[in-house]
């Protein structure tokens, strides 16, 4: 008797591991085949433009050319900064006659144009940059400042 006990306890143990290992490799295939996801090979993000941002370019619409805008910009640090959080700066570009400005913002995925309204100030819709005292106003409140000032 203890034998016949001994041999169905084995097989339904046996069976049962055999089962748990076939819904295993079952749910590996199912998860390699089904789901497949193309690698993201680094250096392979290029943009509409054929600026890689991996190497740090950006689209300029100025210049009309992918460029290093931390190389070639001037920086504006935030005005309000809390220190618990990561620092993001922002950057303009002048254009070569100086009668538009390109705003690189971090919140923004394009650039933003504004035009010189004074000789002191660059101005479109919501922004603003103050050449004098090197402030760009979002919205009229002042958000970022020239880096060193």
């Amino acid at each position: 008797m203890r034998l016949l006990f001994m041999s169905v306890f084995l097989t339904l143990t046996f069976v049962a591991c055999n089962n748990t290992n076939s819904e295993k490799e079952e749910m590996i295939y199912d998860a390699m085949h089904d789901n497949q996801v193309e690698p993201n090979i680094v250096g392979s993000d290029v943009d509409e433009h054929g600026c890689k941002g991996s190497a740090g370019y950006t689209w300029s619409k100025l210049r009309g050319d992918c460029i290093r805008i931390f190389e070639e910009g001037t920086t504006l640090l935030p005005i309000d900064v809390d220190e618990s959080e990561a620092v993001f700066a922002a950057f303009i570009l002048y254009s070569d006659d100086e009668t538009q400005l390109e705003l690189f913002l971090p919140s923004e995925e394009e650039s933003i144009l504004l035009d010189k309204i004074e000789s002191l100030h660059y101005e479109t819709e919501s922004y603003l940059y103050n050449v004098e005292t090197k402030t760009l106003y979002i919205d009229g409140e002042a958000s970022y400042i020239e880096d060193g000032q």
